[in-house]
């Protein structure tokens, strides 16, 4: 998996792509076409979004916060700055007063984009939805479902595409618990996801 950005306009589309040569998993190299592209849509721009492939809750890396004022700077104007995982989306704006003071929520409900975005890092994970009194995350080839209660617990499994379980787990049926058997499931779940791909 390799870091991937976007440009997006106010009206919520796409405008560029940026997945330029010599990505890694950590880093997307700078280019002049990209700050053309801001640079020609400043009036219509709403902000730019990134990847970090992996799973969690995604933060500002040192060199996010330092890129996200320097381009500020340059373009005279705020914006907002989405950074996707495999199953989390935030929105970061300044909030001073510090020069790198950026901060914002998760999204609970992703734009459209967020999809294709994971698909040019390598990514295939959409949002969770309720499937069966439980969360499903769909994974394309594979799943993930979050589900209970059942007996005292709550239970977690990952499946192929016909249904069968790859590799499951539980948890006991406080929300404190449930939320955090999901966590690890989503740990669980690359790992899985990674052995499955290579076999």
């Amino acid at each position: 998996m390799i870091e991937a950005a976007a440009v997006i306009g106010v009206d919520g589309s796409v405008l560029f792509w940026h997945v330029p040569p010599g990505r890694t998993s950590g880093s997307i190299p700078d280019s002049r076409s990209l700050w053309g592209v801001l640079w020609e849509h400043r009036e219509r721009l709403a902000g730019v979004a990134h990847t970090h492939p992996g799973g969690g809750v995604p933060a500002p890396s040192w060199e996010d916060l330092t890129t996200f004022a320097a381009v500020e700077a340059g373009l005279g104007r705020r914006l907002s700055w989405w950074i996707a995982s495999a199953g989390h989306t935030v929105v970061l704006r300044y909030v001073g007063p510090d020069k790198y003071d950026y901060r914002g929520p998760e999204l609970l409900d992703e734009p459209p984009w967020v999809v294709e975005l994971r698909r040019h890092s390598g990514m295939s994970v959409s949002n969770w939805r309720e499937k069966d009194h439980g969360a499903w995350l769909d994974l394309g080839d594979f799943g993930l479902l979050a589900t209970g209660p059942d007996g005292d617990g709550w239970w977690w499994q990952v499946q192929d595409a016909e249904g069968r379980a790859v590799a499951s787990g539980a948890a006991s049926s406080d929300e404190a618990a449930r939320k955090a058997v999901i966590e690890e499931a989503r740990r669980r779940l690359t790992a899985a996801l990674e052995a499955l791909r290579q076999a």
